[in-house]
């Protein structure tokens, strides 16, 4: 049994049980495994589930309301993470615990693909899953937003959009705060210097890739 005290008061009382079964949201009967059952003391409903996944102890919560549990929402945190860095709106189906399928804009096919494919089978060696890359037939763009990836080097932010953009006007923005305005260079990147007063707001402001906007500005 789990107390749980928040604020000097029992907030809530959990029963542990462990089973050996299919964890919620997996659908393959041979991925069954020791699972902990964590549930409410009053109701008996079940509210989480630890077992291990690959090489980790995963404390999985279970939602009788949320479509995606179990595994889908494990790989939304661990394995979506890992794409975004090429495309935000990468988009990851779970097919088995081993065997994902990653679908992101054609752009950014070669850079996730790497040469010979070097670089995605580098991913799946760090993922422990095997993964399909697909193409979106239609790419998600807010409007006016571009999809970029965004890299440093020694002394700039480098933002990178696709080609055909090449030598437009942008807007940088992190959330809905402006930051500059700048030319797209001719292989379709922003260069902002690390010292420049955008370069530094970009850098407090921006806790990861997925607070900056770049957005294209009417010619």
């Amino acid at each position: 049994t789990v107390v749980f005290v928040k604020d000097g008061q029992i907030g809530k009382v959990y029963d542990l049980k462990l089973v050996v079964k299919v964890p919620t949201g997996m659908t393959e009967s041979d991925l069954a495994r020791p699972v902990i059952e964590v549930m409410d003391s009053d109701d008996h409903t079940l509210e989480h589930e630890i077992y291990t996944f690959g090489e980790e102890n995963v404390i999985v919560p279970v939602s009788k309301h949320s479509k995606k549990t179990g595994i889908e929402q494990l790989a939304a945190d661990k394995i979506r993470d890992t794409f975004s860095r090429y495309d935000p709106h990468a988009e990851v189906e779970v097919l088995s615990e081993s065997h994902v399928r990653v679908t992101v804009d054609g752009q950014y096919m070669p850079s996730i693909i790497g040469r010979g494919g070097s670089n995605i089978g580098d991913i799946e060696k760090r993922l422990n899953v095997r993964v399909d890359v697909v193409a979106r037939e239609q790419p998600i763009l807010p409007s006016g937003d571009l999809q970029f990836v965004f890299s440093e080097s020694r002394t700039s932010l480098l933002l990178t959009v696709d080609r055909r953009y090449a030598m437009s006007h942008a807007e940088i923005y992190v959330d809905d705060k402006y930051i500059m305005s700048s030319r797209i260079g001719r292989r379709g990147q922003i260069k902002i210097p690390k010292r420049s007063d955008a370069g530094r707001g970009l850098m407090n402001l921006a806790s990861s890739q997925n607070d900056i906007r770049v957005v294209l500005k009417d010619s």
